[in-house]
């Protein structure tokens, strides 16, 4: 089952907690486009969680979509445990994209493709990602070594014996 949706405009909203006493407990179409300005774009979209709740986020479709693609591009990047091959295999369509994996660089012709990708493919990939997290191991040149340990702890002990004048 789908965890995200785009909002049609129709439905009332349900957010999971109450607001203020003077809450219904849930938005009218109308009462979005007052809370929520940049909707009375036409071309603006929302993003909106899927089932009985379904205003448990309430975020502009077209950043997100640009957000997901910079996810997809630290995860190739990165070589975690899901490598480049592997997101492509799992969604095709981002083999057409033109896209140096490696430097997040794109011809406009790829940018383009992704501008007009289809919206339920965007939010298959943010609901794939959240599934696979970003699982980066930190790189040995960043943990202490024992003098380096050592160096610290005598430069704390040298730093509580001074005085407060």
């Amino acid at each position: 089952m789908r965890r995200y949706q785009i909002w049609n405009r129709t439905d009332n909203l349900y957010p999971p907690a109450k607001g203020s006493a003077d809450f219904l407990g849930y938005y009218t179409p109308g009462d979005v486009l007052n809370q929520w300005p940049w909707m009375n774009n036409p071309q603006a979209k929302a993003i909106i969680t899927a089932g009985t709740i379904n205003c448990g986020c309430f975020q502009e479709f077209e950043a997100t979509k640009d957000s997901t693609l910079g996810r997809i591009c630290n995860h190739i990047e990165n070589k975690d445990q899901i490598t480049s091959d592997h997101i492509l295999v799992i969604f095709p369509t981002l083999a057409a994209l033109d896209i140096n994996w490696e430097d997040q660089t794109a011809s406009a012709a790829a940018m383009a493709w992704w501008a007009a990708v289809n919206d339920n493919l965007v939010l298959e990939i943010m609901e794939w990602l959240e599934d696979n997290p970003l699982q980066i191991t930190p790189p040995e040149s960043l943990e202490a070594t024992a003098s380096e340990r050592i160096a610290a702890a005598l430069e704390y002990q040298n730093l509580l014996s001074m005085s407060d004048a």
